[in-house]
């Protein structure tokens, strides 16, 4: 059904602020979500789009995850003691006494996605400008790994690319590599992963 499908742009959301993500993402890894918190919020936001009229006809396909800053919720009881998460104590429970400790690890982190769109025709101007509305008002409603979306970047929240201009973007982190160059921030990091 959706194999005819083909790239015909990117959904770039700039500097999206998730607060409370879960960064427990496996019993032996910790410390930064899992992949798939990510691609479940986009196979959501996907299964979303597809359900009003305007975009039935589309979706979103692969995620490149870029994450600018993580901050893990942790302390340490003293300069030598080992980190801890954070813990949350649960609401009271129907007989008054306290709930028991779950432990769960969270952080918060600030990401930029860039998101396939698919489809078999290209997007008219006024289609490009509603989906770009459209996707703002989604990124803002949904829970990303467990998180909650707070903010997004003041300029150029969230952007349309052309496919033809996304090679542009990756000559010049090619060119970063090639010559050298640092990313702006030492955390920063970049992945590309399939949503399928």
């Amino acid at each position: 059904m959706n194999s005819d499908k083909e790239v015909i742009g990117y959904l770039v959301f700039n500097k999206v602020q998730i607060a409370g993500a879960n960064s427990i993402s496996s019993p032996i890894t910790y410390g930064f979500p899992a992949v798939t918190g990510f691609l479940g919020a986009f196979h959501t936001m996907s299964r979303k789009m597809m359900a009003m009229d305007a975009w039935q006809d589309y979706r979103l396909g692969g995620v490149l995850l870029a994450c600018h800053d993580c901050q893990p919720q942790t302390y340490r009881t003293n300069k030598y003691g080992n980190y801890t998460f954070n813990q949350s104590r649960n609401p009271i429970k129907k007989d008054g006494k306290t709930a028991s400790i779950i432990e769960e690890g969270k952080c918060h982190l600030t990401m930029t996605f860039v998101v396939e769109i698919l489809g078999e025709d290209e997007l008219s101007n006024e289609e490009k400008q509603r989906l770009i509305a459209d996707g703002q008002q989604w990124i803002l409603q949904q829970r990303i790994a467990g998180g909650s979306v707070h903010a997004l970047a003041v300029f150029d929240p969230v952007k349309f690319i052309e496919e033809e201009s996304i090679d542009s973007v990756k000559r010049k982190k090619d060119k970063r590599k090639r010559y050298g160059k640092p990313p702006q921030k030492k955390q920063d990091a970049v992945g590309w992963c399939r949503c399928r």
